[in-house]
């Protein structure tokens, strides 16, 4: 029996068009350790984002893509442990430069880390997901690289998501902000 995804947030489900790889609950990521609050396999979104969603999963679909997505909505015990350890680390610039957020849009369910694949590799964004460096922003690179970055903000952009400028895997609702944070912490369903 499955458990009951709490209000107000939609599950994300793994499927050939749409990969859920979420790496914060996994010892791979930026802290190298698993991050409170995460589960494996389990995103969700709240349910005002995950309609227009759903079509920019349909839409990289029909253009032969696969989305994967590493993070959607984030308990806000996750973003206090993330903002703790960048302090602990010595990496307090993270928190100062807006690379990690004392409060995330992520927190209401409202924003999505996402990349591309064709034929299941990625497309060559420039850096990895979570890559704190300049690079990392949308417009710091070219050819290629760029062309898949503005494929990608398109795609979003289409559907009234709006990117990080610091980040190229990072969207949101355009209204993100009047949303609430939650901590509500990720539960295995089925």
């Amino acid at each position: 029996m499955s458990l009951c995804i709490p209000e107000p947030f939609r599950k994300l489900y793994s499927t050939q068009n749409l990969i859920i790889h979420n790496l914060y609950a996994t010892s791979k990521n930026f802290t190298s350790k698993p991050i409170s609050g995460y589960v494996s396999g389990e995103l969700w979104l709240h349910k005002d984002a995950y309609p227009s969603f759903m079509n920019i999963v349909r839409i990289a679909d029909s253009m032969g893509f696969s989305i994967v997505v590493w993070d959607a909505y984030r308990p806000y015990c996750a973003t206090e442990e993330m903002v703790q350890w960048a302090i602990s680390s010595q990496k307090a610039w993270l928190v100062e430069e807006g690379y990690i957020a004392k409060r995330s849009r992520h927190n209401g369910g409202v924003a999505i880390d996402l990349g591309l694949m064709k034929d299941g590799v990625y497309l060559d964004m420039g850096t990895q997901w979570d890559d704190f460096s300049e690079k990392s922003h949308i417009h710091n690179v070219s050819g290629i690289q760029l062309q898949n970055r503005m494929l990608l903000q398109g795609m979003m952009r289409t559907q009234g998501w709006v990117g990080y400028t610091k980040e190229w895997w990072h969207f949101e609702l355009k209204n993100a902000e009047k949303y609430p944070s939650h901590n509500i912490r990720y539960v295995q369903s089925q």
